[in-house]
């Protein structure tokens, strides 16, 4: 795929990407990577990242087995560990209130507050909160830059987003298409889809939970406003993904609004996916392990760095 900045990136070696601040694991956890006391898909994008031959252990805490190496045994020992780490404090760090505002405190107490954890181990000191105008909300109210499809096809942008700010149903989700110093390859009227999915932990986006289809609004078009459309209460378990999906022409085009500003915080990942042949029409959200985006399941990439202009808000 490519960007509006025209860096073009080559998925065909490897099934995933991911790029994470590395804070050592150790303990009785040491497949926690990232420091903040859980091992999720931040600590599988820590490992992915550092695949293969070590220098040595200090330079490369992914060697989870300290054979030198990261591969397919430090992954058995990280997936054996997943989830909550035993007899771990939960970690103090920066929270950004809905409002905008910053509160230093335990992970889980920020989601108590409506609020969305930073950085493990920040400080309101050295983090950028602004005010949100969604429930579930990465970016901060701008676009940067915009990313497309070389080929064409129908390009999907998904966030991955933790319960908390807006309960556990699903109202509306918001998107908005491009940036406006790129070609967008998106007209008003055009039809896209969106929905939400379930969060399988390490391979990513799972079952689609929910769909809908819409028109692109041309205000929402090479903007920072994105558009709102309605769900109808999706109620959700846990974790989850917001989606949405467009035909893409290819080319000199870039449909998906990609905000590079805000970095991505633990167990917020953006993703893309999609099918690079065929048109909107024949696009089967539902058939996620067949979209050919990808050789190999899972078909889809994880954003090292930033995230979509993609939201959604919730109720009770």
């Amino acid at each position: 795929f490519k960007s509006g900045g025209s860096t073009t990136w080559n998925t065909t070696e490897s099934t995933m990407v991911a790029f994470r601040v590395v804070l050592e694991g150790g303990g009785d956890c040491p497949s926690d990577l990232t420091g903040d006391g859980a091992v999720g898909g931040a600590d599988l994008g820590v490992l992915l990242s550092e695949w293969g031959d070590c220098a040595d252990h200090g330079d490369c805490p992914s060697d989870l087995t300290g054979d030198g190496t990261v591969g397919g045994a430090d992954l058995g020992v990280l997936l054996s560990e997943w989830g909550d780490c035993p007899d771990e404090a939960p970690f103090t760090g920066s929270c950004c209130l809905p409002d905008g505002g910053c509160v230093e405190v335990p992970y889980g107490e920020c989601y108590d507050l409506g609020g969305i954890p930073r950085e493990a181990f920040s400080s309101c000191e050295n983090t950028s909160c602004f005010e949100r105008d969604a429930d579930y909300q990465y970016d901060a109210n701008v676009t940067d830059n915009s990313v497309g499809f070389v080929n064409g096809g129908v390009i999907v942008w998904m966030q991955r987003y933790d319960p908390g700010p807006g309960g556990d149903v699903i109202t509306s989700i918001s998107t908005a298409f491009g940036h406006e110093e790129y070609n967008v390859g998106v007209e008003p009227g055009q039809p896209f889809g969106y929905g939400i999915y379930e969060d399988t932990g390490p391979m990513g986006p799972g079952q689609l939970i929910w769909a809908g289809e819409g028109v692109v609004d041309e205000d929402a078009i090479g903007t920072d406003e994105p558009q709102t459309v309605a769900v109808p209460d999706i109620e959700v378990d846990g974790t989850f993904f917001v989606a949405a999906w467009v035909e893409d022409p290819g080319s000199d085009n870039f449909p998906v609004p990609y905000d590079r500003t805000t970095e991505m915080e633990q167990h917020h990942n953006a993703w893309l996916a999609g099918e690079t042949e065929g048109t909107f029409d024949e696009f089967d959200p539902v058939a996620i392990d067949d979209w050919n985006f990808q050789p190999l399941p899972p078909r889809m990439l994880q954003l090292g760095s930033g995230v979509w202009m993609i939201r959604a808000d919730g109720g009770e």
